[in-house]
């Protein structure tokens, strides 16, 4: 037996059908996990990683999959309803990640960085330290064989090519946006902290300057505003280090009840 026969079975239009539908779902993944790779990856990595992981599920997905979908706009439809799977499963899967890299890149901006430092071109340096710190310890831990767990299971729940009604992709969207609401929630928990100590900062340079205004002002205080800031982030970072390894597993619980919902 070649490896084309290995790979595609006695039906090579059927299995690259099947491969095409979830390598739509593993395609988001790819590029809204953060750990499967951070800002600045290259475009080929990401494709890559999404086609290894379609690869290495594809027998699951064509052992367990319906009737596939024949012509062409069928299978657009199916295309395009596997993206969107892909995509809740992927925003539910990194919003802790996501809130992470909220928190830092606030921070950042509340410290006195410029617009530019802090714009989503370019990056925040803390948010960037945040993301990376969360990323590091979700593999750590092995949430990336988690996650991969629960994809491979959502592919049984949630077959690829099955048929999908408007209620349940209405559903699955309800479900992303609602996830998201809660990523910022998460985001304003992390930020809490933080937010106190630069009122209160602001609250005291606000009254040196009325004591004192020629001494106390915006640009003297600049310098003590940033180094609060960098170690607002770097004690807040060292406390949630520790915490967040059950706030990645509800993560997951909830990626993988999401694909179970519809």
């Amino acid at each position: 037996m070649t490896l084309p026969e290995a790979l595609l079975g006695s039906d090579p239009a059927a299995a690259a059908t099947v491969l095409a539908l979830v390598l739509a779902r593993t395609l988001p993944l790819a590029f809204v996990a953060p750990w499967l790779g951070l800002r600045g990856t290259a475009l080929f990595a990401r494709v890559a990683a999404a086609l290894v992981i379609a690869l290495a599920l594809a027998p699951l997905a064509r052992a367990v999959s319906p009737a596939l979908p024949e012509g062409v706009a069928p299978l657009a439809l199916a295309l395009v309803r596997e993206a969107l799977v892909g995509a809740a499963f992927a925003i539910a899967l990194s919003a802790p990640l996501y809130a992470l890299l909220w928190t830092g890149s606030l921070i950042d901006r509340w410290r006195g960085s410029p617009p530019d430092a802090t714009a989503a071109s370019a990056g925040s340096p803390l948010g960037q330290l945040h993301l990376g710190a969360g990323v590091v310890l979700f593999v750590l831990l092995g949430g990336h064989r988690l996650a991969l767990a629960a994809f491979a299971g959502g592919l049984v729940d949630l077959p690829a090519g099955a048929p999908a009604s408007a209620v349940s992709l209405g559903q699955l969207a309800l479900g992303a946006m609602r996830i998201v609401a809660d990523a910022l929630v998460l985001s304003v928990a992390f930020l809490a902290p933080a937010a106190i100590a630069f009122v209160l900062v602001e609250l005291a340079f606000g009254l040196a300057a009325r004591v004192a205004p020629a001494v106390s002002g915006w640009m003297e205080a600049m310098p003590l505003r940033a180094a609060l800031g960098v170690a607002l982030a770097l004690f807040g970072l060292s406390a949630l280090v520790g915490r967040l390894g059950p706030v990645f597993a509800r993560s997951i619980e909830t990626a993988t009840d999401l694909l179970r919902a519809p």
